[in-house]
């Protein structure tokens, strides 16, 4: 994936290596002020017999209040009747394990949504649409700016696919964030708690304006724990989805 650095968030993208499926699947997130942002690319396999092995094994478990920007070649039309330019064609397996992944994240087909009628095919041979972009449906709702297929001399195969979101008119209020109890069993999250309180403590003591110290403290603590807990459920899930994996690889080799 390529990023502009103008891009919001641009000084704060990680890669969640741990998420990476060689050549097939990689995740990157950052945030916008304190919300959680994570971009999906996808290159599903061609092979009918992968995909659905391939779908369910990709990971579910984010924040709460994460956002999800998902895109990528997914070889499969979603739509039989406007995706596809032979409906009945066989190569719609995975659809449906596809669909729920796109649904656990709350993601939706922005371009089909203002396109519901059209009839756009990607494919090298131009037989089906392959190539999507799924969006966060309030990202959608709130930014959204118009989104087209074209072809470029760059390209030569799939035809491009853009989404054009225009900047998004910021609320004074924000959504709650809840500490999660689950934060204070991990002993890096309770010493860091308490190393802190320790120092402030002697700050406020001595300050001149401790309402301000106090609030610049809980401000500091309040980022420190989001950013924390967003990296533990992405490190949580990686055991998990590994072994998810591969249970399911060894499924297919069993029958």
């Amino acid at each position: 994936m390529l990023f502009h650095k103008d891009a919001p968030g641009f000084n704060r993208l990680v890669h969640d290596t741990a998420l990476d499926i060689r050549d097939k699947y990689m995740v990157v997130h950052t945030w916008w002020e304190d919300i959680p942002v994570f971009f999906h690319n996808v290159y599903a396999p061609v092979p009918n017999e992968e995909r659905e092995e391939f779908f369910e094994a990709l990971p579910r478990n984010f924040p709460a209040n994460a956002k999800h920007i998902v895109m990528g070649d997914f070889n499969l039309p979603l739509d039989r009747e406007c995706d596809a330019k032979v409906p009945s064609a066989s190569n719609h397996t995975g659809r449906m394990e596809c669909v729920g992944w796109l649904q656990a994240l709350g993601v939706v087909d922005a371009w089909r949504i203002h396109h519901p009628l059209a009839r756009v095919f990607s494919s090298p041979r131009r037989k089906n649409r392959l190539d999507y972009i799924f969006l966060d449906e309030e990202l959608m709702r709130q930014a959204y700016a118009r989104s087209e297929y074209f072809s470029s001399d760059l390209i030569v195969e799939h035809m491009c696919h853009k989404v054009i979101l225009q900047p998004i008119v910021q609320s004074r209020s924000r959504a709650y964030w809840k500490l999660p109890k689950e934060l204070l069993e991990v002993p890096q999250v309770a010493d860091t708690i308490r190393a802190e309180a320790n120092r402030i403590l002697q700050v406020l003591r001595e300050a001149n304006n401790p309402g301000v110290v106090w609030m610049g403290w809980k401000k500091r603590t309040k980022s420190f724990l989001q950013q924390y807990h967003a990296q533990y459920l992405v490190s949580k899930t990686r055991v998990i989805d590994k072994a998810k994996r591969l249970w399911l690889s060894a499924q297919s080799d069993e029958a």
